[in-house]
C-alpha cells in the first residue's frame, strides 16, 4: 500500500530560515536596528507558516479528508492569530523598529515561500 507523500513546503520553510539569517548577517554590519528589523519581519512570516504546514499537512490520505478540512481550518486560524500577534508584539515592544525593512521583509518572505513550494512541488 502507497501512501500519499507529504509536501516539501517544512523544506521551503527551512530555505526561508537559512535565507533570513544570512540575510541578516550581511545587514548586521550596517545597523542593529535595521538587522533586527529584517529578522523579526521575516520570522512573522516564517513562524505562522510552519505552524500552518504542521497543521493543514498531518493527515493525507481520502479517507482522513474530514480531519484535513478541519486542522486546514486550524491551522489557518492559528497562522492569522501568530501573525497579528508577532505585529502587535514587535510594535509595542521593539521601540527602534524600521517599519519599512520589516514590512519589507514580511512581504519578501510570503513571495519566497510560494515560488520555493511552486517549484518543490513540480
Amino acid at each position: 500500500m502507497k501512501t500519499i507523500p507529504q509536501p516539501a513546503v517544512f523544506r521551503a520553510s527551512m530555505t526561508q530560515l537559512f535565507l533570513l539569517s544570512l540575510i541578516g548577517g550581511i545587514s548586521y554590519c550596517s545597523n542593529r536596528d535595521f538587522t533586527g528589523s529584517i529578522l523579526l519581519g521575516g520570522l512573522i512570516q516564517i513562524i505562522p507558516q510552519l505552524w500552518f504546514s504542521r497543521e493543514a499537512f498531518k493527515y493525507v490520505g481520502a479517507s482522513q479528508t474530514q480531519r484535513i478540512v478541519s486542522t486546514m481550518y486550524r491551522g489557518e486560524v492559528g497562522k492569522v492569530i501568530l501573525t497579528s500577534s508577532g505585529f502587535v508584539i514587535v510594535f509595542v515592544l521593539y521601540s527602534n523598529v524600521n517599519i519599512v525593512a520589516l514590512m519589507a521583509t514580511f512581504i519578501s518572505m510570503i513571495l519566497v515561500h510560494l515560488l520555493l513550494v511552486a517549484r518543490l512541488i513540480k
